[in-house]
């Protein structure tokens, strides 16, 4: 067994996600704070696990008021569910030897299944990519705007781009 643990180098890394806004425009985020580990066996990937935490208070859009929203009770309720959580389940190599991997995301206090492509590897890098449904968590919140369509929309694009710092055994 060749298992190396691997965490995040948050120096290097940047979670990103962005939202279709008034059903034109993106608006656009990350998280300042988080963690996550990457226990890789290059031999068993069926052996192979990824851990990571996001702070759901670390939102920034570069916009402080709506920052504050995005914490209240309307939307990540920082105060009462402060963590996103994700572990994976299963990791397989797929088409174009691009790695997926399957897991579970914990956020606003619901568990839901999530699958992500991962470009790149574990030694340089990698850009890991998903789209998640804010209704499937609970994050429902909208206005309609006077055209009929909503303000904030509820597919999530989520990338995150992380270099990852061997641990020594």
């Amino acid at each position: 067994m060749n298992k190396n643990l691997w965490i995040i180098d948050q120096e290097h890394s940047k979670i990103n996600f962005s939202v279709k806004h008034l059903m034109i425009s993106k608006v656009r985020g990350h998280f300042d704070r988080f963690s996550g580990t990457w226990l890789f066996d290059p031999e068993d990937l069926s052996s192979s696990k990824i851990e990571a935490t996001i702070e759901t208070g670390s939102v920034n859009t570069n916009d402080k008021t709506r920052d504050q929203y995005l914490k209240g009770p309307e939307f990540f309720n920082s105060e009462k569910y402060p963590t996103i959580y994700f572990r994976s389940i299963w990791i397989e190599i797929g088409e174009n030897k691009q790695l997926r991997v399957a897991g579970e995301l914990t956020l606003h206090g619901i568990t839901r299944p999530v699958l992500f492509n991962v470009k790149g590897n574990v030694k340089e890098g990698t850009t890991i990519q998903t789209e998640i449904k804010r209704n499937d968590f609970k994050l429902n919140w909208s206005s309609l705007m006077e055209s009929g369509g909503i303000l904030v929309g509820d597919e999530v694009s989520v990338e995150l781009n992380v270099q990852w710092i061997k641990q020594e055994s």
